[in-house]
């Protein structure tokens, strides 16, 4: 197995267990944004499930290099973002199962600044795993103690 082959494995399965904490959540939670007071700027389940999207799309984009397409993911239900989660980082695996070592030296520029090659293949799986806990960490706000273990 290759370290590209490695990492597209790893992402499609950090996305089904994104996928399975986000359905795992009360439904009247998604979009409720946990406040400790009117300065808060937490984000709420479905806005970080938008966001994983949108990354995984992006780097799949910049990683073929193209030019990312992003659609909106404002307004979606549950189920819908899990299936957009999903395709997301298919869509990221495939490209990524297409790359070879050359490209960890590339350098490549997203919203925030220039990264290389190297952080590029592993970002959108860390920001799946963080966004994980985040959800996780909410559903215990809201008094779910619960772990919801993946394949139960």
């Amino acid at each position: 197995m290759t370290i590209f082959e490695w990492q597209a494995e790893l992402a499609q399965k950090q996305a089904g267990i994104l996928a399975h904490w986000v359905k795992t959540s009360r439904p009247d939670w998604l979009n409720k944004s946990p406040k400790v007071d009117d300065s808060s700027q937490a984000r709420t389940i479905m806005d970080q499930v938008g966001e994983c999207i949108r990354v995984n799309r992006r780097a799949a984009a910049l990683l073929a290099g193209k030019e990312p397409v992003l659609p909106p993911t404002d307004g979606l239900n549950c189920d819908d973002a899990c299936t957009q989660l999903i395709e997301s980082a298919k869509e990221y695996a495939d490209t990524v199962r297409t790359l070879d070592e050359s490209m960890l030296t590339n350098k490549y520029t997203l919203p925030w600044g220039e990264v290389d090659g190297a952080f590029m293949i592993s970002m959108p799986i860390q920001n799946m795993s963080y966004h994980g806990g985040a959800i996780n960490y909410i559903q215990t706000l809201y008094g779910d103690t619960e772990f919801h273990v993946p394949g139960r």
